[in-house]
């Protein structure tokens, strides 16, 4: 596929240089770099030049994913104005923090309190959300909005959200699999949206859980969604995102997503 780097999303309060250390083993691109919660992100600020000096002795990149907890404390997507204004105070100061790391991307949940939007509501919010991307692009940071799992943006908010903004996008497949997506739907859509979307999160699964199972280790049909990119002409950046602290499982997850690409 043309130009696509791949990834793998260290856990929180995990030991970075580490992760540096076995993505740079492992053949991956860049390591997706949790600033989640916001403690978490506030003791990576901390520890800014360790985490640029393990990126740069390895050679492996930087994508960073912004704080989504807690909740209410980074919920932009609020109506309510004090409340969207602290969070948009955290969530760019988080942006900083992601530039300062070198993350050329980051990604962001709009955490909206709501399912379904009002029309002034809606408005609103994709004022917000411009107004970070523009923020995020004054740092050199691409800001992805993702898909969430039972709450808004799922994949089916994302065309609306397209057609309002110039945003880009994170798609994540075991948050669509959850919201009744199927792998040719995932697919689909990946092909039809491939020139907004600039992240994947690889977050294989059985079911309609969010698993985060070890890639291919679920039943999610990356080939055909991969292929449906490549056939678009897509570039951008992939994430094995799997919740474990045993590399072995990554590693193995690399070599089957190379077998893909």
């Amino acid at each position: 596929m043309p130009s696509v780097r791949t990834g793998f999303k260290a856990l929180p309060v995990a030991d970075l240089r580490t992760s540096f250390e076995r993505a740079d083993e492992y053949g991956f691109d860049f390591l997706e770099v949790p600033l989640h919660p916001l403690e978490e992100c506030r003791e990576i600020r901390r520890q800014s030049d360790d985490v640029v000096a393990a990126a740069e002795e390895t050679n492996v990149d930087v994508v960073a994913h912004l704080p989504h907890k807690p909740r209410d404390e980074v919920c932009v997507g609020s109506a309510d104005d004090r409340r969207r204004k602290r969070a948009l105070e955290e969530v760019r100061g988080a942006v900083e923090t992601a530039s300062d790391l070198g993350a050329s991307t980051a990604v962001l949940h709009v955490e909206a309190p709501e399912t379904h939007l009002a029309d002034a509501d809606e408005a609103l919010l994709f004022d917000v959300l411009e107004s970070l991307s523009e923020f995020a692009r004054s740092n050199d940071v691409e800001l992805c909005y993702e898909n969430l799992s039972r709450r808004y943006p799922t994949l089916d908010d994302f065309p609306r959200l397209l057609e309002c903004t110039t945003v880009s996008l994170t798609v994540d497949t075991g948050h669509a699999r959850v919201n009744g997506y199927t792998s040719a739907e995932i697919a689909a859509f990946a092909a039809d949206h491939a020139d907004r979307i600039s992240h994947v999160h690889l977050n294989d699964t059985r079911g309609p859980e969010d698993e985060h199972l070890p890639f291919g280790a679920g039943t999610i049909d990356f080939d055909l969604l991969l292929g449906s990119l490549r056939d678009a002409g897509w570039s951008g950046t992939l994430t094995t995102e799997v919740k474990t602290h045993d590399f072995d499982y990554i590693r193995l997850g690399k070599e089957k997503l190379d077998e893909l690409i």
